[in-house]
Parts: C-alpha cells; sequence; structure tokens
C-alpha cells in the first residue's frame, strides 16, 4: 500500500444509523481535509443522498469519483478542491 492511501481518510458508514449521522461525520471529515486531500466513503449502496447534500452543502468544493459499485460494498472518493 503506498504512503498516499495510508493517509486517506475512510469512512465507513454502513453501520450508522440515521442518514443525518451519516451525512455529518462524513461533512465532518472532509471540512477537516486541506485543498487537495481526499477521503474514501464506504456502504452498502451507492451514497447517492451523499452526492446530492454536498452539492448543496459544498458546491463547486469538491470532486466525487466512485471507486467500487458493488453489489455488496460501495466506495466514493471525495476530494477536496478548495
Amino acid at each position: 500500500m503506498s504512503s498516499i492511501a495510508a493517509t486517506t481518510p475512510t469512512v465507513d458508514i454502513r453501520r450508522l444509523g440515521h442518514c443525518t449521522d451519516r451525512k455529518a461525520l462524513v461533512l465532518e471529515t472532509f471540512d477537516g481535509l486541506a485543498a487537495g486531500e481526499r477521503l474514501v466513503v464506504v456502504n452498502d449502496h451507492m451514497p447517492n443522498g451523499l452526492l446530492r447534500h454536498f452539492e448543496e452543502q459544498r458546491p463547486g468544493a469538491f470532486g466525487w469519483t466512485p471507486l467500487e459499485s458493488g453489489p455488496e460494498v460501495y466506495r466514493v472518493e471525495i476530494a477536496k478542491i478548495r
């Protein structure tokens, strides 16, 4: 594993209860990143609601790259642009 991958935070939201808890944790982690850094979100389905939340709350500030598309695990990389 590269040192870049080792320092990328991973947020596994599969076991969190409420959707608002999931979004809050991911946004908190994202907000703690410096521009150019990224995090990986792991879920049991494609987090399209999270994407819409980012589009509303952080427009133009992030990049969204699906890394794994199921059927059991979905991983998305969210990069902080600014």
